[in-house]
């Protein structure tokens, strides 16, 4: 079946194929999508509107359908239904207006090195401690406000450039009313799509013309954008960058756009193209975060005076994360059998000290207490270190997870680390890893044998793995970024 913009919200994933088939089938359905005639008027008229090319506002565009794409419903978002047109009409004539009326010319307001973008909290800050000194200055766009000068706050009702939007007020006008006529048409609100690019211009149009800089470092790969690339380089930037937090799992690493991707290691970056990335050079150097937040912290390190643990479990919020995660109907199931797994090896040995380390802000997962109701595995959310959940692994003797980044980077650390991947199932998740299944567990018997031979008798499991497929050593990390900048 075609698809175009008038049948598009029929679809439906088949949920019973592998997530890599579910992958493929949505980036094709996508890429049709793209070429409907409804969009091809709106994305010309949008180009026209900012003097943004046609091709950087279809990448971005594709970018978003991904993202309103639920994969636990194995649809999209209920939001493209007529029902929602005019809430979101409205609130673009909302911010058309603010615009025209609460603007001003903008003023370049300080000249940089380097922009670190996309900063949740003043923890990420952290992150590129190293790096940001080795420039003689930085500054960190953060979505918490502050008082420092080097840190800037976005707030969306800001004042914009006003030169911009009087001299093109009719152009906004008709871009509105094209969108109203092609929903009608097509009985779609086609404003949840345009909205989302028409805001973006008009932040990035803000930021990079009042502050000028010759990089641009991103902290998340999943929330780059071929928008904000395109009005950086405009604006005078030179390189666009972005480093490798998470593993590349299907479902958050579609459309990734930046010219360098700072990955963790050689093997982590595998079927990155089949996902529609637009990537100049990808280098791999270790995690910048483990360098910073554990490798280079060595105060805090030498406080952290945590009881040994025999089997560490590394939590990844999956309670929290319902239409990222559950991309087909085995991973669910299989998920909680991997905790399933930790109790029954509790009770089996219960002289085991097991510890499941969950983030800082995970609020609760029922099932998850209700499986290990009885059971001897203790759940810590809150870390009581000053390193977070990094503090756990120096007296960990066995450290798993079903799908946490820290695996690979404690890898790079020589730690015994496996996945537990019941049935080899998890292929959101590994498909992006180069012969991962030499560091994924795949039965309770083999994870067993794992437990006896590491934990109890104190064996090194992996004596010949390469470690830097993974994740590479990271103690330079912030050099090897530089240095590529240089």
């Amino acid at each position: 079946m075609i698809y175009n913009i008038r049948n598009f919200l029929f679809y439906n994933s088949d949920r019973s194929q592998d997530p890599k088939n579910i992958c493929i089938q949505l980036k094709k359905i996508i890429d049709e999508l793209i070429k409907d005639k409804s969009l091809i008027s709106i994305i010309k008229c949008l180009s026209n509107l900012s003097e943004i090319p046609f091709k950087v506002l279809e990448f971005d565009l594709k970018k978003k359908f991904f993202l309103s794409f639920q994969f636990t419903k194995g649809k999209f978002s209920k939001r493209f239904k007529l029902f929602y047109l005019l809430k979101d009409l409205s609130s673009l004539i909302f911010f058309c207006f603010w615009i025209l009326f609460f603007s001003k010319k903008l003023k370049v307001k300080k000249k940089v090195d380097i922009i670190f973008d996309d900063l949740d909290n003043f923890d990420h800050l952290n992150f590129f401690k190293k790096l940001s000194n080795k420039f003689n200055n930085s500054h960190f766009i953060i979505k918490k406000k502050s008082k420092k000068k080097d840190h800037y706050y976005f707030q969306p009702l800001s004042l914009y450039d006003s030169g911009h939007t009087r001299k093109n007020f009719f152009k906004i006008i008709f871009f509105l009313y094209l969108v109203f006529v092609l929903s009608l048409k097509n009985r779609v609100n086609l404003f949840f799509l345009v909205n989302t690019l028409f805001f973006r211009i008009y932040k990035y149009e803000k930021i990079f013309s009042e502050i000028k800089s010759n990089y641009l470092f991103s902290n998340k790969f999943f929330s780059t954008s071929s928008i904000k690339n395109y009005i950086f380089k405009k604006k005078g930037g030179i390189v666009s960058a972005c480093t490798q937090r998470n593993i590349l799992e299907f479902s958050i690493s579609y459309f990734i756009n930046v010219d360098i991707l700072f990955c963790l290691g050689d093997g982590t970056t595998n079927f990155i193209k089949e996902l529609g990335a637009e990537i100049k050079q990808i280098v791999p150097i270790g995690s910048i975060v483990l360098e910073n937040k554990y490798l280079s912290d060595h105060e805090n390190r030498d406080r952290t005076k945590i009881k040994n643990i025999d089997i560490l479990n590394i939590g990844i919020n999956y309670a929290h994360s319902y239409d990222r995660s559950f991309m087909d109907n085995k991973h669910f199931r299989n998920y909680y059998k991997h905790i399933y797994w930790l109790k029954k090896i509790s009770i089996k040995y219960p002289f085991l000290n097991i510890i499941i380390k969950h983030h800082d802000n995970n609020s609760g997962d029922r099932l998850e207490e209700r499986i290990l109701k009885n059971s001897n595995v203790k759940i810590i959310v809150r870390s009581d270190n000053l390193l977070g959940t990094y503090g756990y692994l120096d007296n960990s003797k066995l450290i798993t997870s079903f799908a946490s980044t820290m695996i690979l980077e404690a890898l790079s650390l020589n730690k015994n680390c496996v996945f537990l991947d019941p049935k080899m199932q998890n292929i959101s998740f590994f498909e992006s890893l180069k012969n991962s299944e030499k560091i994924r567990i795949k039965s309770f018997h083999e994870f067993e044998n794992l437990v006896r031979n590491v934990v109890i008798e104190k064996n090194k499991y992996f004596n010949s793995i390469n470690a830097n497929l993974y994740c590479k050593d990271s103690n330079n990390t912030s050099d090897e970024i530089f240095k590529v900048f240089e």
